[in-house]
């Protein structure tokens, strides 16, 4: 076995830690969600709802995206995004940690593989093409539905104040998804409306 081989195995190996690492949000049996759920689900929504879109996009690049949205949570952790609301500071902190993140797990990497990472999760960042706003889109959705599928009971402040105004800007571009949003909102309407 040849270093770039060990490399990408040692990498295999460091990504398992996104199964570990916890988000916010439960299961619908009360589990703590891990980055890794949150990622697999998104992927089979990039999968499924691609093709309703206005637009033609690249599924190939659109599943990449989604895959490795999250990646720097392997060093940084994840932080939900109520730490940082309406916190410019807090916000350039984190984004600062997770670009040194990702350069870290860039050079983990054989050269060719570690720049296509960084380069997929800056456009994910940037969110300047159809595929990069379709998944930050359906990041947003699926944080939402996985808060529907989850007892009230573990809903904060911040879940209750903008389960019905979160997604709005996200899902704008696009008749499909403002759809879906649509349907997401409507359910959390509902939840919130019986928990009252």
């Amino acid at each position: 076995m040849n270093n770039e081989e060990m490399a990408l195995l040692s990498f295999i190996h460091m990504a398992e830690g996104l199964k570990n690492e916890l988000r916010n949000g439960r299961t619908s049996n009360g589990k703590r969600e891990s980055v890794a759920d949150h990622t697999w689900r998104m992927s089979l929504m990039t999968l499924i709802f691609s093709r309703f879109l206005d637009r033609q996009i690249s599924i190939e690049k659109a599943l990449k995206i989604a895959i490795i949205h999250d990646l720097a949570e392997l060093l940084t952790g994840d932080k939900p995004y109520f730490v940082c609301e309406g916190r410019v500071d807090l916000q350039q902190i984190k984004a600062q940690e997770e670009l040194a993140a990702m350069h870290k797990i860039q050079h983990v990497l054989p050269e060719a593989v570690g720049q296509e990472l960084l380069d997929l999760w800056k456009e994910y960042e940037e969110g300047k093409t159809y595929e990069a706003k379709f998944v930050k889109a359906l990041d947003k959705m699926e944080a939402q539905i996985q808060h529907n599928e989850m007892n009230f009971v573990h809903w904060n402040d911040y879940d209750k104040k903008y389960a019905l105004t979160r997604l709005d800007g996200y899902c704008s571009f696009d008749s499909f998804l403002m759809k879906i949003k649509s349907l997401i909102q409507e359910e959390s309407r509902q939840k919130m409306q019986l928990e009252q």
